[in-house]
């Protein structure tokens, strides 16, 4: 079956941002809509073959498996609808409570209003006029102020609160009206019904006080998973690279750009130490002035040589909140803040044993510490290029690849192998739940 020349996905990648930004759309629909956008594709993972005879590579997405895609779920979703039950039955149920209770208190209230034989409810001459008024007193004493203390505890939110404090002035309110009013509508009457109206107006308070806050964390939320899937969009074209055999600062300079690309208005460089292990050479910074990492190269480390040679020297993050008074900088932050430079963050490149293969650093115009995004983001940068690097430099590119396998899948090819690209199933804060970005593992 030919592929559509435009499918959802592409409506959703095109026009999605903006209209999710303009749209207060719930949190399940934001999470549909990246679930589609991310369906095989790289955000998701896949699996990698390649043909050691031929040299044929090969990629395979995974699916969302969400069943409102129609790129991968069609036929489940078909099946799912075939098997709920029949929901008719439901609203006529609610149809007829609805009106059973209509019904009910519009013939209740017509009784009272029309009937002569109601019993006597006020006692002018007595020291509580209106008796039955005590009634609520105690239910919302030996009722009310258990369960709202209980849903207090259980799960306590602004609204659960306000329950519990709206005790107060419906007893005030009761009493009120049971002890002080002997007629309709004479002053304790009406202070009885103003603290009514308080009574109901502290729980609505407390509702809309949890549904602004509500909002403002699912803003927020929603916020973080649209950082979290470009994270993962750019770990995918990274970990692509490495599986494709790209050149090692092919690789890297990908990296860079796409840690430039999640921090705007920053500048990041990595350097690799030499086989010595003394010496750092410049190997990435796309947005760098040439300048710039013409003078890092041959940087020798040392304690207190700036940031990068501190970090591969101590093996350890160094951040310089300022240039042009850290003492790391002092021979040379005439030279580095010439090129616009304020701060730095510094992070160690490691393989898996541990030891230094280089530096990655972020720059930043302003003096300042990095914010917790930003520290985050580099560090698993730094994981990730400690993978590629030790892949890479594992297993050499060949630059002989053709572009078909010639061995066919008739078992007669020995030499076929099988790379899992690592993602997450729905494509969803993959970053934050695992703490970094996986390595490329071998089937």
């Amino acid at each position: 079956m030919p592929q559509p020349a435009l499918e959802l996905a592409d409506i959703f990648r095109q026009h999605g941002p903006d209209y999710r930004q303009t749209h207060g759309l719930p949190l399940y629909q934001h999470r549909l809509m990246q679930a589609i956008e991310n369906c095989r594709t790289p955000v998701l993972g896949g699996v990698v073959e390649w043909c050691d005879h031929c040299q044929y590579t090969h990629i395979h997405y995974r699916s969302c498996r969400n069943r409102h895609c129609p790129k991968c779920q069609g036929i489940a979703r078909a099946k799912w609808l075939e098997q709920r039950p029949n929901s008719r039955w439901d609203k006529n149920l609610i149809f007829g409570v609805v009106c059973l209770f209509g019904v009910g208190s519009y013939l209740l209230v017509d009784y009272c209003a029309n009937s002569r034989n109601l019993p006597t409810f006020l006692f002018p001459h007595s020291w509580v006029p209106r008796p039955y008024d005590l009634i609520p007193v105690f239910l919302y004493i030996l009722v009310g102020y258990p369960v709202f203390r209980h849903l207090n505890r259980r799960m306590p939110s602004r609204f659960a609160h306000s329950l519990l404090v709206s005790i107060v002035p419906q007893v005030v309110s009761e009493l009120h009206m049971a002890l002080g009013a002997s007629a309709l509508y004479d002053a304790n009457f009406n202070v009885a019904h103003w603290l009514k109206i308080l009574a109901y107006a502290v729980p609505l308070s407390g509702l809309l006080l949890d549904y602004a806050q509500t909002y403002s964390a699912q803003s927020e939320l929603v916020a973080e998973l649209e950082r979290s899937s470009r994270v993962v969009e750019e770990e995918r074209r990274v970990l692509e690279l490495v599986a494709t055999g790209a050149s090692l600062r092919q690789v890297l300079d990908a990296l860079t750009t796409g840690l430039e690309r999640l921090a705007p208005n920053r500048l990041c460089t990595i350097l690799l130490l030499d086989e010595a292990g003394r010496h750092l050479q410049s190997i990435s910074g796309p947005s760098m002035r040439p300048e710039y990492m013409a003078s890092l190269d041959g940087l020798e480390i040392g304690p207190e040589v700036g940031a990068c040679g501190s970090a591969a020297f101590r093996n350890q993050t160094v951040i310089v909140e300022d240039i042009a008074t850290d003492s790391r900088f002092a021979g040379v932050k005439d030279h580095v803040t010439a090129f616009g430079l304020r701060s730095c963050y510094s992070v160690p490149i490691r393989d898996s044993k541990h030891n230094v293969l280089g530096v990655l650093a972020m720059y930043h115009a302003r003096p300042g510490t990095p914010r917790p995004q930003e520290r985050r983001l580099v560090e698993a940068g730094a994981r990730l290029a400690g993978n590629a690097i030790e892949r890479l430099r594992a297993e050499p590119p060949d630059e002989n690849r053709t572009a078909d396998c010639h061995c066919g899948y008739d078992g007669k090819c020995h030499a076929r192998w099988k790379a899992t690209l690592p993602g997450s199933r729905n494509g969803l804060l993959p970053f934050q739940a695992s703490g970094g970005w996986p390595a490329l593992r071998s089937d």
